[in-house]
């Protein structure tokens, strides 16, 4: 069996190759001022691509007045993915005052229709993270028995 090169890879793994061994400039990085780059646009895009999924938008502003942001979104469909960093590590999604605002957001998002789906980065580009968003889009089949 054959090493695999870039050449055999599928667009998504060829970028997420390329992330990993510190080949790639992205156009942007979406990333922790503290920690270093959480993922790149370019290589998930191309993953949800793989995984027929419509491409997203990154950083929404999704609020008229307020400042606030979802990660990853399809606005059409208003869902959205919030990626959620330093969880085990004290980090702000788990200390009080930024979680006060973080249910701010989060009320102000299910008012407005939204359906917000979580993850760590380091599942984003998953095949689980990838059904749920497609579940929630309605494009999965539903679960269950259908003959009763």
């Amino acid at each position: 069996m054959s090493k695999p090169t870039l050449d055999n890879l599928g667009p998504a793994a060829r970028l997420r190759a390329l992330a990993q061994a510190g080949e790639l400039e992205p156009k942007r990085k979406i990333a922790n001022k503290r920690k270093g780059m959480i993922y790149i646009p370019e290589v998930v895009t191309a993953y949800f691509a793989e995984c027929v999924l419509p491409p997203p938008v990154y950083e929404f502003r999704f609020h008229p007045t307020r400042k606030w942001r979802l990660d990853v979104a399809w606005v059409p469909h208003r869902i959205a993915i919030e990626v959620q960093g330093g969880i085990f590590i004290a980090g702000r999604h788990v200390r009080g005052a930024a979680l006060l605002k973080e249910w701010e957001k989060l009320n102000t998002l299910a008012v407005m229709g939204w359906r917000v789906l979580f993850c760590q980065p380091k599942d984003l580009c998953t095949m689980e993270t990838v059904d749920l968003v497609k579940k929630a889009m309605g494009i999965w089949p539903k679960q269950g028995r259908t003959d009763r």
